[in-house]
């Protein structure tokens, strides 16, 4: 199985020359014009020891090739041969060389598993290995090791602390500027071969290393936006700048699968496997971490996923907000956040402070919710689930209403974010199955109200579709638009029409600006 291609650079139009790399193999491809003929030769590693290979590229004109192994080889390939080979590391994830950089110091960079570059040369033994009685003749070498923690950086490009991405490919410059990739985090720094210093250029991209569903805008700042992945890593991110926040970071120990902002900004809610966390924010200090969900999977797991997160409005004249988290359980947890007046002793002043109160479990779905809304006033909860049901709940007492009539024409809190209601009948395809559309966003208006003339769809087939709203009519008319390499996980305008849309598979987060242009009716 070819799990890598890759052309010569240095190739002239009347040659095409290409690699392709196995988990055991390397074939040397040429094609020729003039005689329409393919030819292709195989890698001899000789005496080399031979290894699952990761990586290959072109070094030279000439055609060599430098290959990493997965147990930490640095092969030096001239023609179809292993001339030079060394263990450089435990694992070598990448390599380029560096030959075609005039006066350089140096032959290659390789970079480690654990984010390591190494900059070497081609060059002699100084003394025999162990149990040898010769040196091994000319063989890669390291002269340094860095990482990017330890370069210094331009200004707003901070690299984040504690990462060490497995840097899938390098490519160099003739200036020994070097682009750098992982999976999750695209980079380019500066070697400083031709007398500069070596320092970090710009961080072009970071998303997370793994799925990602959880998005949250502040309301208070502008720009500021938050997402979560699987592994409970949440990232901050300045949508203003169009960069992360890399100063900013938070690590749970569960996956987070939804994040939300009070309406003030002042606490930033997780919902996680079963859990419920309640982060003062900025601080990220703990407030409450209550476990909601004790059913278990089939490996004995506790507790089901936390699938959507929202406050209500003031429910009452003390300024007490309700908290609905619902759960793949088929449950809905609600809280209700209540400010006490603390009496002062003698001299103290009084001071209001805040409590969080677990209030109970709203029950009837017969299927997990995924969606939730609070009407203007709190006193009325509308879910959608998995099985397409609507259901409304009376928030004060938890009374399930046999009909969504009551709830019809009542003002509702926020903009829309329900898969399903009359607003946005018309976004379902015919194509859709019912698990098809992960999220809708109404956009705002001009003056910042929840009340703008379109929505945002993310949806199974990675693309991001908008539409006018509301949308009341099947097969209503919109527009398509790709980007994500797989599902679409989420989406989110703020209060300045920003858009920002989560992939699922592909790990990454887009933001999109919205223009006025006329949508099909």
């Amino acid at each position: 199985i070819t799990e890598m291609a890759i052309t010569n650079p240095f190739d002239s139009e009347e040659r095409f020359r290409f690699a392709t790399l196995s988990k055991t193999a390397v074939k040397l491809w040429e094609y020729c014009e003039v005689r329409k003929e393919l030819a292709h030769r195989a890698v001899i590693f000789g005496k080399a020891p031979q290894q699952h290979l990761m990586h290959v590229g072109y070094a030279t004109e000439a055609g060599h090739l430098l290959m990493c192994g997965k147990e930490g080889q640095l092969y030096d390939v001239h023609g179809s041969h292993v001339h030079h080979n060394a263990c450089l590391a435990q694992q070598l994830c990448s390599a380029v060389s560096l030959q075609k950089q005039g006066q350089s110091n140096f032959d290659f960079l390789a970079c480690d598993s654990n984010g390591t570059f190494l900059l070497g040369r081609f060059e002699e033994d100084p003394v025999p290995m162990p149990r040898q009685s010769r040196p091994l003749g000319i063989r890669p070498q390291v002269i340094e090791r860095f990482t990017l923690e330890d370069l210094p950086a331009e200004s707003g490009q901070e690299f984040p602390k504690g990462l060490q991405p497995r840097w899938k490919s390098l490519q160099a410059n003739e200036k020994g500027q070097i682009l750098a990739a992982s999976l999750h985090i695209l980079v380019v720094f500066d070697l400083g071969l031709q007398g500069g210093k070596r320092r970090l250029l710009r961080v072009v991209q970071v998303a997370h290393k793994v799925e990602s569903w959880a998005l949250a805008h502040h309301p208070t700042i502008p720009g500021l936006c938050v997402s979560g992945d699987e592994r409970g890593v949440v990232h901050f991110w300045d949508l203003e700048a169009k960069k992360p926040l890399f100063n900013k970071t938070y690590r749970s120990d569960q996956t987070v699968h939804r994040l939300e902002f009070s309406p003030e900004g002042d606490i930033l809610v997780l919902g996680q496997m079963g859990l419920v966390t309640l982060l003062e924010f900025p601080s990220l200090r703990s407030l409450l971490r209550r476990r909601v969900s004790f059913v278990k999977d089939f490996r004995g797991q506790e507790g089901e996923v936390i699938s959507w997160i929202v406050f209500s409005n003031y429910a009452d004249s003390d300024k007490s907000r309700y908290l609905a988290c619902a759960c793949w359980d088929q449950n809905i947890y609600l809280f209700r956040l209540i400010w006490k007046t603390r009496h002062g002793h003698k001299h103290k002043e009084s001071e209001r402070h805040r409590e969080i109160h677990y209030r109970g479990a709203l029950t009837g779905n017969s299927s997990s919710p995924t969606h939730v809304m609070f009407t203007a006033d709190a006193q009325f909860l509308v879910s959608n689930s998995t099985d397409m049901s609507i259901i409304v709940w009376r928030t004060g007492t938890g009374e399930r209403l046999s009909t969504i009539s009551a709830v019809r024409d009542m003002p509702r809190l926020g903009p829309w974010r329900n898969v399903l209601g009359w607003p946005v009948a018309g976004i379902w395809k015919d194509s859709y199955a019912q698990s098809d559309i992960n999220a809708v966003c109404q956009s705002f208006s001009t003056s910042g109200e929840a009340s703008g003339n379109v929505v945002a769809v993310g949806d199974d087939d990675g693309m991001v579709n908008l539409y006018r709203f509301p949308a009341p009519v099947s097969r209503a008319k919109g527009r398509e638009y790709s980007g994500h390499a797989s599902h679409v996980t989420n989406v989110q305008f703020n209060s300045g029409n920003v858009l920002v849309t989560l992939g699922g598979g592909d790990h990454t987060l887009m933001q999109w600006r919205l223009k006025d242009a006329p949508i099909p009716l």
